[in-house]
């Protein structure tokens, strides 16, 4: 088909088609270039909020909301709308279709992204080497329920980990710390370090 035919083609589309199609061809193009990013080692993901910087859209314990995912919702909201008009489906059929696509996309590639991140994290380092260890305040902690960031060692690794208090007080940053306890989600429980003063 050469660019005459692609054109014909193209005008002989209605409306809804067009939109659909657009949709996809733009979001495939973003599709394939974070799959070549991916191949070339870069990490073109992040997890997306206003700082880019913490989970939403949780489902479980995974975060759905994410650069790949978001690419995968529209590639296949996109096709699958434009596959059902094209075949002489109704526009609510290709909506509802094209919806459900783009949805287990998402879905998908989230459950995916976490799968292998927690391969990843298991496969480097066990946080649970972090106990009994010493570690340094980066964040201040607020207390039990304002975690904040220290810094530990972990398999020779100098990692910063979120962090909560043992007793509910805060803890300023640079203090010294022990881990004594790590919560099911990760967080670390520690306890300042007694510092004896020099006469």
């Amino acid at each position: 088909m050469g660019f005459s035919g692609l054109e014909e083609w193209w005008l002989a589309l209605e409306t809804e088609p067009r939109i659909f199609f657009i949709i996809a061809a733009v979001a495939s193009v973003f599709f394939i270039l974070l799959f070549i990013v991916s191949l070339l080692g870069l990490d073109a993901d992040t997890d997306i909020d206003g700082d880019m910087d913490t989970d939403l859209g949780e489902v479980g314990d995974f975060s759905v909301l994410s650069v790949r995912g978001v690419v995968a919702f529209f590639t296949f909201f996109g096709w699958g709308g434009f596959l059902i008009l094209n075949s002489g489906g109704s526009l609510l059929l290709a909506l509802g279709f094209s919806l459900f696509a783009g949805l287990a996309a998402l879905y998908i590639v989230g459950y995916l992204l976490y799968v292998f991140n927690n391969l990843t994290e298991t496969g480097n380092w066990d946080i649970r080497n972090a106990l009994y260890q010493e570690g340094e305040v980066y964040l201040p902690i607020g207390g039990d329920k304002e975690p904040g960031r220290v810094n530990v060692i972990v398999g020779g690794v100098l990692r910063e980990l979120e962090a909560v208090s043992v007793d509910s007080e805060p803890i300023n940053t640079g203090s010294l710390v022990s881990i004594v306890g790590i919560r099911d989600d990760g967080t670390l429980v520690v306890e300042v370090i007694e510092q004896i003063e020099e006469p």
